[in-house]
């Protein structure tokens, strides 16, 4: 059997692409959303969550990007320990001339896949606006906000 057989012999339906108009949806209830990732900070501070180093490339000790100074691309990952899946979060930064071409200087998508599998099941095509709400989540930020829960 031919190595393209043997893969077409496991082929499943392609994984779900969900567009920034998507996700701007999911995500329209802020306050709910805040509320989560405020809870999956809890649960890291708990030792409940793994995260790999982060892989950052376009900056030292690799080589700057053709983009002028500052640009990076950062790729994070991470899970809850025994949930269903795991994420790894692909980011661009500091790609300043990008708005002369009417493209944003910050972009991105995240790629969630099983952890029972290993398959990619889904892809957010977020253009960066999951990491925006996540630094507005974060507990620095909302340090005496009584509607968030604590880190222990």
């Amino acid at each position: 059997m031919s190595t393209f057989a043997h893969y077409k012999a496991f082929s499943r339906p392609l994984p779900k692409v969900y567009t920034l108009e998507e996700i701007e949806a999911a995500v329209a209830d802020e306050p709910a959303v805040m509320r989560a990732m405020a809870d999956c900070f809890v649960a890291l501070s708990q030792g409940k969550v793994s995260v790999p180093p982060i892989q950052t490339m376009g900056q030292e000790p690799c080589a700057p990007f053709q983009a002028s100074g500052g640009t990076q691309t950062c790729v994070k990952s991470g899970y809850i320990n025994g949930d269903d899946f795991y994420v790894s979060k692909v980011a661009t930064g500091g790609f300043l001339d990008n708005s002369k071409a009417g493209v944003s200087p910050n972009t991105g998508c995240m790629l969630i896949f099983s952890q029972a599998t290993g398959r990619l099941e889904a892809i957010l095509l977020d253009e960066g606006l999951l990491l925006l709400l996540l630094a507005s989540a974060s507990p620095p930020r909302n340090s005496g906000n009584e509607d968030l829960p604590e880190c222990e």
